[in-house]
């Protein structure tokens, strides 16, 4: 590449965009881009509070590509750290997006390198780069912030944070402190949905240092992105009203007053996989059976057994039909001897397997998620919200919880606010498209152990469990003996 035509790149990263990546940037875009630019001032710090599918994650990967290829100098070379708010997000994410982009230019593809972990320039890899970094998933806000430490470049140090609304605002103090150098030049950018203020973006959004970029799906703004169809954005709001939570966050791109609020870390979630409760805390207990029944697409039939304290592994059946998902719950109920059922009646798909159950002498009950006249509390919009309400206080309280990362993956996906002071829930397509392709099933895991919560379930006494599984017993052989004749006749 010509040197006239890098510094334009440099000058002006639109420029490069349009040219290397035959793209036309929204008009929010280019302001960013514009901003990112080589100017004044030397430290840079952008924020982008946005709605849900803005592009805000395409623009953040047009800034590191900008940057990172034209700030080289001899003998200095420009350095970048970028993170997410979890491995599998910064891979489906940012790094994505950069692939993405970068397999456009030619003159990116011939000069660059792409890894797992890093993107550097070819025959320079240990001193001009960016990398792609992340942290365990039981670390503390501070050790999240270490991944941000080490970069030592007065070319340019470049710090990229995506999903910068779920990330602690502690992490942001490792990159201030590559912003130090009076002799440098610096830039943090981060983008995000805002979920709640206590947060990086929320407190980068606060801070008169960042230029704060505010972008909104609302159908009544001029200014609103076209990323967005006017359409789903009216629909969200008629159906959960301006007022909800999510609609403020993920549509209409602001702070909701309460903010929108994770149910489960990711810490408490790992430290209840690694639980192991003494079998004399939970062997009397009640055995709770909680089976979410797969709707007519891909979705997954799940059966959880929950006795006290321990949640065993899940079963999770794909393609199965009433005939024999029903008969699969029978089979784990009678061998396990449950106490008790909950089963999924949401949108009629469980009707038929209740039904079949209760023709064998299983009585389970049927729950839908959506239903408020039954929830056993006040203060819960739905019975999902206190399903899932109750069984984050019981993972919180020492539950322990089989060891699934898709489970924990989803697990610490839902989120919640409050709206005319019930607290509801994230709708479950919303958290279902955050997680991806990767999980496609980890909600209906979650459903599943969530039903398990539906109701008290008292535990049968010994002798009742004796009377039971002969009752099965005598059952099995009816049902074998008519079989039986049906079949000579």
């Amino acid at each position: 590449m010509s040197a006239d035509r890098l510094r334009r790149y440099r000058r002006d990263y639109r420029v490069m965009v349009r040219e290397e990546f035959k793209v036309t940037p929204d008009p929010w875009q280019d302001d960013f881009l514009a901003r990112l630019s080589v100017g004044e001032p030397d430290k840079v710090r952008e924020s982008l509070q946005s709605c849900a599918g803005s592009g805000k994650s395409a623009a953040l990967s047009w800034g590191l590509l900008c940057t990172t290829a034209t700030n080289g100098k001899v003998g200095d070379h420009p350095q970048g750290v970028a993170i997410s708010m979890s491995r599998d997000n910064l891979r489906a994410g940012l790094q994505k997006e950069v692939a993405r982009w970068m397999s456009r230019s030619e003159f990116l593809t011939e000069t660059f390198e792409l890894t797992d972990d890093r993107l550097f320039a070819k025959g320079h890899k240990k001193t001009w780069f960016v990398d792609f970094r992340t942290w365990s998933k039981r670390a503390s806000p501070e050790e999240q912030g270490d991944t941000l430490s080490g970069l030592h470049a007065q070319a340019m140090n470049a710090y990229w944070i995506d999903e910068a609304g779920a990330i602690p605002g502690v992490v942001g103090l490792r990159a201030e402190q590559g912003m130090g150098d009076p002799n440098g030049r610096a830039l943090i950018a981060m983008a995000g949905n805002p979920f709640n203020r206590e947060t990086l973006l929320g407190e980068a959004c606060d801070d008169e240092d960042f230029h704060t970029t505010e972008i909104t799906a609302d159908p009544d703004d001029p200014q609103r992105t076209s990323r967005v169809t006017k359409e789903h954005a009216q629909k969200m709001i008629d159906k959960q009203g301006r007022d909800s939570p999510w609609v403020i966050c993920f549509i209409l791109g602001q702070f909701p007053p309460g903010g929108v609020n994770q149910l489960l870390t990711r810490e408490e979630v790992w430290e209840a996989m690694d639980r192991n409760p003494p079998r004399d805390v939970w062997e009397g207990q009640a055995k709770v059976l909680g089976v979410d029944v797969a709707d007519e697409g891909l979705d997954a039939s799940v059966i959880t057994m929950r006795q006290g304290q321990v949640c065993f592994p899940q079963v999770e059946m794909h393609g199965v039909q009433e005939v024999a998902g029903a008969a699969m719950v029978a089979r784990k109920w009678t061998d396990w001897q449950a106490d008790g059922c909950f089963l999924d009646g949401t949108g009629g798909y469980g009707l038929g397997w209740a039904s079949r159950l209760r023709d064998h002498g299983f009585n389970p009950v049927s729950v839908k998620f959506s239903a408020t006249r039954t929830i056993p509390r006040e203060g819960f919009a739905n019975m999902r919200a206190f399903m899932a309400w109750e069984c984050a206080e019981w993972v919180k309280a020492g539950g322990a919880l089989p060891k699934d990362t898709k489970l924990a993956e989803a697990l610490v996906a839902p989120t919640y606010g409050f709206k005319r002071d019930l607290l509801q829930l994230e709708e479950k397509a919303d958290i279902k498209a955050r997680l991806g392709s990767k999980n496609p099933h980890g909600m209906d895991k979650v459903d599943s152990l969530w039903l398990t919560f539906a109701g008290t379930v008292k535990p049968r006494t010994h002798e009742a469990h004796d009377l039971f599984a002969r009752a099965m017993d005598v059952r099995h052989r009816n049902r074998t003996r008519a079989a039986a004749h049906r079949w000579r006749d």
